[in-house]
C-alpha cells in the first residue's frame, strides 16, 4: 500500500534507518510545536515497547487526535483501548504487524472516530483541571 507514511522521531542512527521513501526521518525533535505540527500531519502513533511507565508520547498523540498503537505494557491500558486505537496484549512482531495492517484497513469514518475519542479520552481525564479534581478527591479521601 503506497498511501501511508512512517514519520519517525527521535535519535535513530543512520545505519539502523530504512531506505524507503515512505519512511520519513525527523531526528531528534525537542521543540513542542515541531513536534504537534509532525502529530497533526499523522492519524496514527506506533508505540510499540516491551516497558513503559505512562508514556508521554502517548497522551502528545492523543491530545493532537491521533489514535494509537501500543503493546499493553505499564500504564497504556489507562490510555489505549479499541475506542481510540489498538492495544496489544501480545508483544511481538506479528502482532504488532497485524494491527497496523489492520489500522490500514480500517475505513476512513471508523479511523475518524477512533481519533475524536483519543483526543476526548485525553481532554476528560488527563487535562491539568481534571487530575487537580482527581488528586483532592484522594487526599480528601486519605483525610476522613
Amino acid at each position: 500500500n503506497e498511501l501511508f507514511e512512517f514519520h519517525l522521531v527521535g535519535p535513530i542512527p543512520e545505519d539502523k534507518q530504512i531506505s524507503d521513501s515512505r519512511a520519513i526521518y525527523h531526528g531528534l525533535v525537542s521543540d513542542i510545536e515541531q513536534l504537534r505540527t509532525i502529530y497533526r500531519e499523522c492519524d496514527i502513533l506506533v508505540c510499540a515497547s516491551y516497558s513503559e511507565g505512562m508514556p508521554n508520547v502517548i497522551m502528545e498523540a492523543m491530545s493532537q487526535g491521533m489514535a494509537i498503537i501500543s503493546t499493553d505494557v505499564g500504564a497504556v491500558s489507562v490510555l489505549v483501548n479499541q475506542d481510540n486505537g489498538w492495544l496489544l496484549h501480545e508483544t511481538s512482531v506479528s502482532n504488532l504487524e497485524a494491527a497496523i495492517y489492520a489500522a490500514l484497513r480500517t475505513p476512513e469514518e471508523h479511523l475518524l472516530l477512533k481519533k475524536k475519542m483519543a483526543r476526548a479520552h485525553i481532554e476528560s481525564n488527563f487535562t491539568w483541571r481534571e487530575i487537580v479534581i482527581q488528586l483532592l478527591s484522594k487526599i480528601e479521601h486519605c483525610i476522613s
